[in-house]
């Protein structure tokens, strides 16, 4: 071993101790000690008194009478009651000692008549987590059929804004009777900080889990407030509280890695953002929110590509991660010159941020006109969120959904509005007089729009913004009106020729799949929209959508959310889906089904009998570069796409004709390859090799 090699290894073992002696003195400090913060700051509310009027539907309504009545459906739960008297909890399910006197006090605060919720537990398996247990020592993966997003979903709390948003929208009818929601909000947030002491449960195991539900805390809260809502006795105090033990846990606990870090280590930044807002005049949270504006702007720029897709790969991370940008930069706006000042000078001595490479300190900009004064953000900033906001249209085909593309796990930062199967007759009710299934539409992704719009004058903008929606008055509300113009974005990119398309009649066997959809010319209105960066070619046209995948695996290689899907097709002619992804499914609840999901199997991709173009056994949260696919000819006449992971190049070509859709497949002799028959019957609509899955834990009949 070499002098070199020699020191490397020691440093890494040195890095190893200290972070292992680093952990056992917290663990010891938290055994002993209550891990609740005591300091008492004064809280901000991020939003002023609303001068915008809120469409608040009748599904909102119905959702909202659902979140009072303890029920949910999340992540393929179905409707179930959430309560805690429902489930079944281990004699040891309880809060640690050190903890126990300050639980017990905090949940005096709970109204009469509330019922606690079941903040630990897996709703479709009923298996519950101990709550006294260190959050280091939470394992989960381990058991078949459970599954720790339920929990980690519900603690989210996505249903406090909602529910605060409907208490917005009684108030301005002049009604009185939404004062219950109110009392709800305030009863679920003391019930979790007393049910849940900082560093234990479940609920702390991941800090992106810790930065959405302080967000969502911080979004109701300000709501309220900004209504003049009179919160009751010592509520303010643990709010405020509670928020610094959530920002002291996110920012002893960053999800960062200097190579791999992806939409964690974003909801860690956005979270830490929320937080510092909110306190103002606490010098430990500017210190979190200096922080988080500069980082913001370094993910920005690293996890954003220039087509305005996600570097993730996956079409459903890409709406997660940039809701997060959008509310995150709203509240950086909304903070005004005179703070975003104060905090281009706040040097922060925080000893948990030293590990962090990229720090870099905050420099203002001379805003475009819209935004009044300086801001933290370069020219490039808002180009490329507008950017985000175009690869949202373009990946939207004529049904309204989005097109599948890599993992897809139902994740959201702000569910402010929500859209249902079937319009009014999305909820169906059961014969018991309850609530049965919810059909909530999560590949509808039109309220990304509306949030993105908040943050431009939309006047020339070449997508539809509703100026009534939640999302669109709560990121205006948040930036205080502060708006950028829109940038001027061609429709269509056209990718040029990078390479001479080489010969393949001569030395390959080629396999054809002629399509045909009689009537109008499938060619009229036909244009096409280039993401090289996301790896993604679209045609649109009167009649046809059609998107092909070749490109980046995410995450510069790392593949933690993709599929094998190199060179498949997504078809949708006259608004009917004729060929498409299955989706995802789940991820630790069911080990063999995550892999069958984002196998070649399951897409319409170029397969060879056994074998896979990217590696599946590098665990379930990586996958094999092996196919580099790489597109070679992308115009109004034609798509040709290559990738060699199965060891030899290989290439698909795809043409829209007048009245025929043509797939050709080129292989090497010899090569034991499915044909384009055979992957079409076993997985276009007519398939049934999987079902498709329209949302996380969701199976279509």
């Amino acid at each position: 071993m070499s002098q070199k090699s020699a020191m490397r290894r020691l440093k890494r073992m040195v890095g190893y101790a200290r972070r292992y002696v680093y952990l056992a003195l917290r663990l010891l400090r938290d055994i002993a000690l209550p891990t609740y913060a005591i300091e008492g700051e004064k809280v901000n509310p991020l939003l002023d008194k609303p001068t915008f009027a809120l469409d608040i539907t009748v599904q909102d309504v119905i959702m909202s009478e659902i979140y009072m009545s303890h029920q949910g459906d999340l992540l393929g739960s179905g409707l179930v009651p959430m309560n805690s008297s429902s489930y079944k909890t281990r004699a040891f399910n309880s809060i640690n000692i050190a903890n126990l006197v300050q639980s017990r006090s905090i949940s005096k605060m709970l109204g009469n008549g509330y019922q606690r919720l079941a903040w630990h537990t897996d709703f479709v398996s009923g298996y519950t987590w101990s709550s006294r247990r260190w959050y280091k020592f939470i394992s989960y993966g381990k058991h078949h059929g459970v599954d720790v997003k339920v929990p980690w979903e519900f603690s989210r709390c996505h249903q406090l804004p909602h529910l605060a948003l409907c208490f917005a929208g009684d108030k301005s009818d002049g009604k009185v009777s939404g004062h219950r929601y109110v009392d709800e909000v305030q009863n679920q947030i003391i019930d979790f900080v007393s049910n849940n002491p900082p560093s234990y449960g479940v609920n702390w195991r991941t800090s992106m889990d810790v930065a959405i539900r302080a967000s969502n805390w911080v979004v109701a809260y300000s709501i309220l407030k900004a209504l003049d809502v009179k919160f009751k006795d010592g509520f303010e105090e643990l709010y405020s509280n509670s928020l610094m033990s959530h920002g002291r846990h996110i920012a002893n606990n960053l999800e960062w890695d200097p190579t791999w870090r992806a939409n964690h280590y974003l909801s860690n930044i956005v979270g830490l953002i929320f937080i510092g807002a909110s306190l103002p005049d606490c010098d430990e949270a500017q210190g979190w929110l200096a922080f988080g504006v500069s980082q913001l702007i370094c993910e920005v720029e690293r996890q954003v590509n220039l087509d305005g897709s996600n570097f993730e790969a996956s079409t459903s991370y890409h709406r997660l991660s940039t809701e997060m940008i959008v509310y995150a930069t709203a509240v950086v706006l909304g903070l005004g010159e005179q703070r975003l000042a104060h905090l281009q000078n706040f040097k922060t001595p925080l000893t948990c941020f030293r590990k962090i490479s990229n720090v870099v300190d905050i420099r203002l900009f001379e805003g475009p006109p819209g935004l009044r004064g300086k801001i933290p953000f370069p020219p490039w900033y808002f180009d490329r969120l507008f950017a985000s906001a175009k690869f949202v249209d373009a990946v939207t085909m004529p049904t309204g959904h989005v097109v599948l593309i890599g993992d897809n796990d139902s994740g959201r930062f702000l569910k402010l509005s929500l859209t249902f199967h079937g319009a009014n007759e999305a909820f169906l009710h059961s014969s018991s007089g309850g609530y049965g299934s919810l059909g909530e539409n999560l590949l509808d992704h039109g309220h990304l729009l509306n949030a993105i719009g908040g943050l431009f004058e939309t006047t020339n903008s070449t997508f539809s913004v509703d100026k009534r929606s939640a999302d669109y008055c709560i990121v205006s509300a948040l930036a205080k009106g502060r708006k950028a113009p829109s940038p001027k974005l061609d429709r269509a990119g056209l990718l040029y020729q990078e390479e001479t398309p080489p010969d393949l009649s001569r030395r390959y066997d080629a396999d054809i799949l002629n399509l045909d959809y009689p009537g109008a010319s499938l060619r009229s209105g036909l244009f096409s929209q280039a993401y090289p960066d996301f790896g993604l070619y679209i045609y649109r046209s009167d009649r046809v959508y059609l998107a092909v995948r070749c490109g980046s695996i995410g995450q510069d290689g790392f593949g933690g959310h993709a599929h094998n899907d190199q060179l498949s097709i997504t078809l949708v002619v006259d608004c009917n889906v004729i060929i498409n992804d299955p989706g995802t499914y789940t991820y630790t609840r069911d080990i063999s089904l995550r892999q069958r999901y984002r196998s070649v199997q399951a897409h319409f991709a170029p397969q060879v009998n056994g074998l896979e173009p990217g590696s599946l056994e590098m665990g379930l949260w990586r996958l094999g570069d092996e196919a580099k696919a790489v597109c070679l000819q992308f115009d109004e006449t034609c798509f040709l796409g290559r990738h060699q992971g199965y060891g030899e190049n290989m290439y698909r070509q795809v043409r829209v004709l007048d009245n025929t859709i043509e797939i050709k497949d080129f292989w090497p002799s010899g090569v034991d390859f499915k044909t384009l028959k055979e992957q079409y019957d076993s997985l276009s609509e007519r398939g049934t090799l999987l079902r498709f899955c329209p949302a996380y834990g969701v199976l279509c009949e």
